[in-house]
């Protein structure tokens, strides 16, 4: 579960790829991040084609959860990461679009309370309110460019539920969509 967290916000964070120009905002809406990266010139692109992620889980807690069953979720965790990396064939077409998190296309409710984005590195924090006061922050750390990812990503949780986890993504360009490609 944990893996299906983070290994599409690496897909997204591709998309941040860039160089030259640069954005820093705080206590922004991602539709204020999207304005502001468009008239900085930033144009997100990642090369079309298979992509391969791998994601490590390195914390995972959840509250209330007995340290047994804590070590043993981090266990399968890290060994699924190992086991199973994401593959994904990026079409022409998606390649040129940034995902709706850094376009504002998509109504959201969270909030950039930092985003810096220069020279194909990315520095953020996004918090999203959740029902009944379960808030999650998610902060991320990286590099990337046309051909390749690598973030360090911290996704903490309130409420009744809450959860903290940590996870190093890693994602690469390994050549062109196979026609039994998953897109």
């Amino acid at each position: 579960m944990a893996t299906k967290i983070v290994a599409p916000m690496a897909l997204l964070l591709m998309l941040a790829a860039c160089g030259g120009p640069s954005v820093s905002l705080t206590n922004a809406t991602p539709e204020e991040v999207a304005k502001a990266a468009e008239a900085n010139g930033l144009k997100p692109t990642m090369r079309a084609g298979m992509w391969e992620t791998t994601v490590e889980i390195t914390e995972y807690d959840i509250a209330g959860m007995p340290a047994e069953m804590k070590a043993a979720a981090l266990a399968k965790a890290k060994e699924d990461g190992k086991k199973k990396p994401s593959k994904y064939c990026l079409s022409e077409e998606e390649s040129k679009k940034p995902g709706g998190m850094f376009t504002g296309a998509e109504e959201s409710t969270c909030t950039y309370s930092k985003f810096e984005m220069s020279g194909g590195k990315i520095d953020m924090v996004m918090v999203c309110p959740g029902p009944g006061g379960q808030n999650m922050t998610m902060s991320v750390n990286g590099t990337f460019n046309g051909d390749s990812a690598t973030a360090v990503t911290s996704v903490k949780s309130t409420g009744q539920f809450g959860m903290n986890m940590k996870a190093n993504t890693v994602s690469k360009r390994t050549g062109d969509c196979t026609p039994d490609a998953k897109k």
